[in-house]
């Protein structure tokens, strides 16, 4: 009997020891696994074209646009200041046309409506008055 029970005990060590290398193995397979996933997720986080770059380009060119955008008002700005009589926004300076006949329009209370233009110019700047008279509208035929 002695010997039966000598080799049962055998037999529970050695399925001890498979266990134990089976969880070893295990646990490392799981920490190269994390290993990997630890450097794909660095990857996309500090890499180029990361999160982190990323944002920072979205933010590079949000502050380009606010300085074109604060160019452009500074040019309008001084367009509405170079075309009116005084830079309080005072009143526009008159433009009038260099030929009247050019022009087809209608005087109405006191006020003017341009209907057309049959000149050959293809680049004209529609006048704000015509004989001193406001133009107020531009209207289809």
């Amino acid at each position: 009997m002695k010997e039966k029970n000598v080799s049962l005990l055998n037999s529970k060590s050695n399925v001890g020891r498979n266990s134990q290398g089976i969880t070893l193995i295990a646990l490392v397979v799981t920490i190269v696994v994390l290993l990997i996933l630890a450097g794909i997720t660095i990857t996309f986080v500090l890499g180029e074209n990361g999160i982190i770059n990323m944002a920072q380009r979205a933010a590079d060119k949000t502050n380009q646009a606010g300085e074109q955008e604060q160019k452009d008002f500074e040019n309008i700005n001084n367009w509405i200041n170079e075309n009116t009589n005084n830079s309080n926004g005072g009143t526009i300076k008159p433009v009038e046309p260099t030929n009247i006949d050019d022009w087809i329009f209608y005087e109405e209370n006191g006020t003017i409506t341009i209907t057309g233009y049959k000149g050959r110019d293809t680049e004209v700047v529609v006048p704000n008055s015509i004989g001193g008279v406001p133009v107020t509208k531009i209207a289809g035929n």
